[in-house]
């Protein structure tokens, strides 16, 4: 028996891992939205309010990294749809950008209402 009383490769079907020994547990990875089934182009509308608030600001990529202590190229990613942002990552670029993080995603949850009719 291994250590802490697990056997080798002891499958826990409710935790959805298999536990090894002298090793952590082997969580599987989850894709969000294939879970929820998330449509490309919600993405593509937040994007659109913080590349809008970033032009509104007449602020540039540079400058945005800048205020956020990252690359040039984090803004752009997001920007151009290769990289997501996280909740922290977006309410950090609405205070960058001074706008109102609750308004943006206001906004983004009435073009999902929509998107729902």
């Amino acid at each position: 028996m291994a250590r802490g009383g697990a056997k080798a490769n002891q499958w826990y079907p409710i935790l959805g891992y298999c536990a090894r020994p002298n090793s952590l547990p082997l969580v599987p990875k989850l894709n969000a939205s294939k879970l929820l089934d998330i449509p490309k182009d919600s993405y593509d509308f937040l994007r659109g309010i913080l590349i809008e608030a970033r032009l509104n600001a007449e602020v540039t990529q540079a400058q945005l990294a800048s205020i956020l202590g990252v690359p040039q190229s984090f803004v752009s990613k997001y920007e151009i749809g290769e990289r997501r942002i996280d909740v922290v990552e977006f309410a950090l670029i609405c205070r960058a950008l001074k706008i109102d993080s609750s308004a943006a995603v206001q906004k983004l949850d009435d073009h999902l209402a929509e998107q729902r009719k």
